[in-house]
């Protein structure tokens, strides 16, 4: 078992009398049926050390992670956008360049790094659902003013994106694979491919509390925790770092062998739903363990339809239907969830829509845009001002407007069908 769980148990089996933070004292009736776990939810004391220094047993768990993924390796129970924040931190701190090249779809916490770090985006725009390397590559090439470039790995719709290290003019890579953890299983890991920061959301896919997550780095352990004090709250959950461990331990053990018979019974269950014209996004550019319907038009009514049996997936929008199995998903479950799909047949049908949204001239900096005096108008009188304040679904969480960005009557008029307002700068 992991260094951080084990110190926890131990803590917790000898029983002290505890002065110290979680005012739980390690019991309460008052938390009701997570009165259970209270006793390893434990603070910074010396038996417990600390995730935030790397100290005690976070030592040897940081000393496992970086033998696994090659790297320095450290938790993040801040989720992804803790660690994404800390990403943008570390490859763009050295310098003068503050220019980051950022795929469109990228998560609402790089918008936020943005933000906070005063940087400057250049776009990149998918072809279709796909990132081409030649896109990133030449962007790379046009501009050395660029720090970094964050391209997103797999998509939420499972997309994988072709990586490849060095990028032009040193411009480091940072990856989000928060959907994509389970992927060191298969080799498909990107820090396995070279990419200079990983960030991987464990809990999405793979058995780990909500939280949890982990950043990959080639720099020292200590710039990273550095970095992850920056952004992250001095009060980390040590049930999530546990977690973390012990997730850990099941990638080096059953984790391979669950994920491959995971695959197969979603191989399996796609054919059987396309026999049924349930048509599903799949092939060596998709990450196997993801799910995803591809119904243009029918996608929310079979959302709605499978909640009425007790299904419930990760996310829709008109065309997609996007479902995580976790790694244990066997048989029994494929079989309820085909039951459910074909019993809401013939489903409405439609035109797919485009996957992203206009394109939007940036007229500010998402920083200058975001902290200016604002005011909130109607979108269909928005047209021609510059956006203070993002627009975003979530899930997925990716923005469909910018600070900074000019808003064009083409975008309004798409946005309305989603939106009643916007938030636009005072000035423009």
């Amino acid at each position: 078992m992991g260094a951080v769980y084990e110190a926890l148990r131990a803590y917790a089996k000898a029983d002290p009398l505890r002065l110290h933070m979680p005012g739980h004292g390690g019991h309460s009736s008052a938390l009701g049926a997570l009165s259970p776990v209270l006793p390893l939810d434990v603070t910074e004391v010396p038996p417990t050390g600390d995730l935030l220094t790397g100290e005690g047993p976070f030592a040897a768990a940081y000393d496992r992670a970086d033998r696994l993924y090659g790297g320095t390796t450290v938790f993040s129970a801040g989720g992804a956008t803790l660690a994404l924040q800390a990403a943008l931190f570390l490859a763009t701190r050295r310098g003068t360049r503050r220019t980051v090249l950022v795929d469109r779809r990228c998560h609402k916490s790089v918008l936020a790094a943005m933000v906070l770090l005063d940087l400057e985006p250049v776009w990149l725009y998918p072809e279709g659902d796909v990132l081409p390397l030649r896109t990133l590559e030449a962007a790379a090439e046009a501009h050395p003013e660029a720090a970094a470039a964050v391209v997103v790995s797999p998509t939420y719709y499972g997309r994988l994106s072709e990586l490849h290290t060095p990028l032009p003019n040193g411009v480091r890579l940072v990856v989000d694979n928060a959907h994509g953890s389970h992927l060191l299983l298969l080799g498909r890991h990107p820090f396995l491919a070279g990419a200079d920061y990983v960030v991987d959301s464990l809990h999405k896919t793979l058995p780990a509390l909500t939280g949890a997550a982990l950043l990959h780095c080639r720099d020292t352990r200590e710039e990273a925790l550095e970095a992850l004090r920056l952004f992250g709250s001095t009060s980390p959950s040590f049930l999530i770092a546990a977690s973390i461990d012990l997730c850990l331990d099941y990638l080096e053990g059953e984790g391979k062998a669950d994920l491959l018979r995971q695959t197969e019974t979603l191989r399996a269950l796609r054919v059987r739903l396309a026999a049924h014209r349930v048509a599903s996004l799949s092939g060596v550019e998709y990450d196997p363990a993801r799910l995803t319907l591809f119904l243009p038009g029918g996608a929310e009514a079979l959302r709605a339809a499978l909640e009425a049996h007790g299904i419930f997936a990760e996310f829709s929008d008109v065309d997609h239907l996007v479902l995580i199995p976790p790694l244990t998903f066997g048989e029994q479950a494929a079989a309820r969830l085909e039951e459910a799909v074909t019993a809401a047949l013939p489903l409405p049908s439609g035109e797919a829509e485009a996957a992203l949204p206009p394109e939007l001239p940036q007229a500010l900096s998402p920083r200058a845009a975001y902290f200016s005096p604002r005011e909130r108008l109607p979108l269909p009188l928005a047209a021609g001002r510059i956006c203070a304040a993002p627009l975003y679904c979530y899930p997925p969480g990716i923005p469909l407007c910018v600070p900074g960005e000019r808003l064009t009557d083409a975008f309004c008029s798409w946005a309305s069908t989603r939106f009643d307002t916007v938030w636009v700068t005072r000035s423009s």
